[in-house]
């Protein structure tokens, strides 16, 4: 008797034609199962829950950065903007000071800001403590009717975005944004680096409501607003 490939001879035909064998083998159809998701189907989110914890434990995480590493997945960002705020919250974008890290610049390489050209470029500086990026952030908040205090992280002042007050539609809309100056900030960045282009940080401004406009009216279940309306009154907008 041949089982798959293997050959179990014939003295063990009577044994696998038996009535129990073919009660035991209808009991439970063998298939396939996912252990996080305890034997059903595969998904995504059990698989990011899986590798987020053997990254960071849960337990050694605080209550801070779990709280925003939920919120960059909610809302109508664009996939790879949500993938982009994962790596910034993890420090693994590749800035001038994490670049060096790896060997990338050497030693004697420029590792400065490139919009004020003074600090060394870390996440926190290039996203947060720059002076021009510092006013940006001041600028969207006025723009959206908060009250801008600068944080102590990256993380905090995404849950400052993400917890506002409100209804779900807003918090997500908010989180949105904040996706988008990251995602503006990145770019021009990377603008002046590879195409020479000139540090206009007033415009990033303009950049981030144009972007989270677009991301809005494309992906959003809320009813379409016109630009302008967006730019007078983002918050009715989110509202809708």
């Amino acid at each position: 008797m041949v089982i798959g490939k293997v050959d179990l001879g014939e003295e063990c035909k009577p044994w696998f034609s038996s009535s129990w064998w073919r009660d035991i083998c209808s009991i439970v159809t063998d298939c396939w199962g996912w252990r996080p998701e305890k034997g059903e189907e595969f998904t995504v989110r059990s698989t990011y829950g899986l590798v987020l914890n053997l990254i960071i434990p849960r337990d050694a995480m605080p209550n801070e950065e779990r709280l925003a590493f939920k919120a960059i997945w909610k809302g109508p960002t664009p996939s790879k903007v949500s993938g982009f705020a994962w790596m910034l919250l993890h420090d693994r974008v590749p800035t001038r000071v994490n670049l060096y890290k790896c060997r990338i610049i050497q030693e004697d390489g420029d590792q400065r800001c490139v919009f004020c050209g003074q600090c060394a470029e870390t996440v926190t500086h290039l996203f947060l403590y720059c002076s021009g990026i510092t006013q940006v952030w001041h600028r969207v908040c006025a723009w959206l009717g908060l009250h801008f205090l600068l944080p102590h992280s990256i993380s905090s002042l995404l849950n400052f975005f993400a917890t506002t007050p409100g209804c779900k539609q807003l918090r997500q809309g908010l989180t949105m944004i904040w996706n988008a100056v990251i995602w503006v900030i990145w770019r021009h960045r990377n603008s002046i680096i590879f195409y020479n282009g000139v540090a206009d940080l007033a415009g990033l401004v303009d950049e981030v409501k144009i972007a989270s406009w677009k991301w809005w009216i494309g992906k959003s279940k809320a009813s379409p607003c016109l630009f302008y309306e967006w730019n007078v009154e983002p918050e009715i907008c989110l509202k809708r």
